[in-house]
């Protein structure tokens, strides 16, 4: 009997017997498959999952497996920790003109007895290496030069050429080791120019741009991007070609022409620099998808406040290795496309007032921060993010860990990080296990009346969401009417005969966006200023926290009715 499920998004089956997956159902919903958690099993069989575009995680750990599966491009997270894979040449067997999305991979408890450096140097986007527990002797410098990994677990392998303290508990020595032995590329100059262009720059319809610097390098602090910007714009042939990937490493600065010139890229990684503002041309990158910004010194994206050019297409934000003190809220709330956002390594306080998490959130890294509360962010999942799938909040600062994240066992989430917090109430084996058996603790914790008032609250949530969207449209609808008669009412008075001209002024995609944003700051202002009268156990400080929030969104909103001469 043939069984068809098109629509399957999440497909589970750990702790079970099976010998192998059942990829006549899987191939069913091959295009809207997202997530297979078949860990603790007996498969043993070689896996094709290339066609399954919408992959975003898989869990194989703790099976038989001898071979490495073969992934798509967009998969996120990969673990196949505790199986009996000798290599993992076979991750790139599938060519694919795009970057791996990889992100996460877990190799643990295998049988690698070498890493091929050719493999995994082209996984520029992995920040969670665990190879620990395998017969590794060496490792290829190449580990060492991953623009993005933050956690590497090398431990119990027979590493003879480090040493064994750092290959234990210091990965980041090892590292900086690999980094030491790789070999040194000869300098031309010591800034970049046209030479740079042919180096760096590859032939065909669509062109990556990479400059990187050495960070050894004596004359650093002098070193300069504008003759690259004078070069590209010398040659418009070639800078319009560049639509595929900006890379820039190791710089104090980056030229806001050089970002107008390459506006059209979809990729654009600037991490591993020593910055600590960014150009407001950022903001104008139409086509954006994946935005890195990590290991720089930034504490906030103030320069792209306002116009996001990107905040529809944006899929990967990654801020991690930073100094944010708070979460960016002001660009996070427009991006309604976002899955993944890293914030991991900074030094995050507070979670208070998450409703800028968009509904297609997928993976949220908030780890190694000084986060000391997670209530609000655990309701604001549950209500607002049905498709997350990740979630970490390990080496913070949390005092408790709420019962109420066993709601979030009836949805999607796989993966679980809670480890290193201060808090008591849960041991550390609990915080160990898988996601499944961490969420239905927390559940089976609750009373019955408790899981009770939860639903309530939740229900009461989302018809108070669902209100809120529908006085988001109403007023939207108010302010567009408004808007378009005064439009009529200047055309009228001008003596404009014209009515092509009227209707291209009030039919304007940019004027349509600017109307939905003042309902919606309008909305927001409402909320904030309704809970500011009414709740009085707020403390000063959030209360200060609320009035600067309302301040900025009568910001926001005060600039777009000046775009629509709604106000002088």
């Amino acid at each position: 009997c043939h069984i068809s499920c098109p629509d399957l998004r999440v497909f589970m089956c750990h702790h079970n017997y099976f010998s192998r997956l059942p990829t006549e159902l899987l191939d069913t919903s091959m295009n809207q498959l997202e997530s297979i958690d078949a860990s603790y099993n007996m498969i043993a069989d070689t896996l094709d999952l290339c066609r399954h575009k919408t992959l975003k995680t898989l869990n194989l750990g703790m099976n038989r497996m001898t071979t490495i599966p073969l992934i798509p491009n967009s998969l996120l997270t990969l673990d196949v920790t505790e199986n009996r894979i000798k290599e993992i040449e076979q991750l790139l067997s599938v060519s694919d003109a795009s970057p791996p999305a990889l992100i996460e991979l877990m190799l643990s408890g295998n049988h690698l007895s070498e890493i091929d450096g050719s493999t995994i140097e082209k996984y520029s986007n992995l920040q969670r290496l665990d190879i620990s527990s395998n017969k590794l002797k060496n490792l290829p410098y190449q580990l060492g030069l991953l623009p993005n990994l933050r956690a590497f677990l090398v431990a119990s392998n027979p590493l003879f050429t480090f040493k064994r303290s750092d290959v234990d508990s210091n990965p980041n020595a090892v590292l900086a080791v690999l980094r030491r032995r790789a070999p040194k590329r000869e300098e031309a100059s010591n800034t970049p120019s046209t030479s740079i262009l042919s180096a760096f720059i590859s032939n065909g319809n669509s062109i990556v741009l990479s400059v990187s610097h050495n960070q050894g390098q004596a004359a650093q602090s002098s070193l300069s991007l504008d003759p690259l910007v004078r070069s590209l714009k010398g040659s418009p042939e070639i800078a319009s070609k560049i639509t595929n990937k900006l890379e820039l490493h190791g710089f104090e600065s980056i030229p806001g022409d050089l970002i107008s010139i390459v506006r059209d890229v979809s990729i654009i990684s600037i991490s591993a620099n020593k910055l600590s503002s960014i150009p407001s041309q950022l903001a104008a990158c139409p086509r954006l998808v994946h935005l890195d910004l990590s290991k720089n010194q930034l504490s906030d994206l103030s320069p792209l406040v306002g116009d996001l050019f990107w905040a529809s297409t944006i899929r990967l934000l990654d801020l991690g290795g930073n100094r944010f003190r708070e979460v960016p809220i002001e660009v996070l709330a427009q991006l309604k496309s976002l899955e993944t956002l890293n914030l991991m390594s900074n030094s995050v306080k507070s979670l208070e007032r998450s409703t800028w998490l968009p509904a297609s959130l997928v993976h949220l890294e908030l780890s190694e921060n000084q986060i000391e509360d997670m209530e609000d962010l655990v309701w604001s999942l549950a209500l607002r993010c049905p498709n997350i799938q990740v979630l970490r909040l390990a080496q913070n600062r949390l005092k408790k860990i709420p019962l109420e994240l066993g709601l979030l066992l009836e949805g999607r989430l796989t993966k679980l990080d809670l480890q290193m917090n201060p808090q008591q109430a849960v041991r550390h084996t609990v915080l160990e296990r898988g996601c499944v058996d961490q969420l239905s603790y927390f559940k089976n914790r609750m009373t019955k009346e408790e899981v009770v008032e939860s639903r309530k609250r939740l229900v009461a949530m989302q018809d108070a969401l669902l209100a809120e969207k529908q006085s988001l449209s109403y007023i939207y609808s108010r302010t567009k009417d408004a808007y378009e008669n005064s439009v009529i009412e200047a055309i009228s008075n001008a003596n404009l005969s014209n009515q092509q001209t009227s209707k291209e002024l009030i039919d304007s995609s940019e004027r349509q966006a600017s109307l939905k944003m003042i309902a919606e700051c309008k909305v927001r202002i409402d909320a904030v200023q309704k809970e500011i009268d009414t709740n009085f156990s707020l403390s000063q400080a959030k209360r200060y926290a609320l009035k600067k929030e309302m301040a900025m969104e009568r910001s926001r909103m005060i600039k777009e009715e000046r775009k629509l001469g709604l106000r002088k």
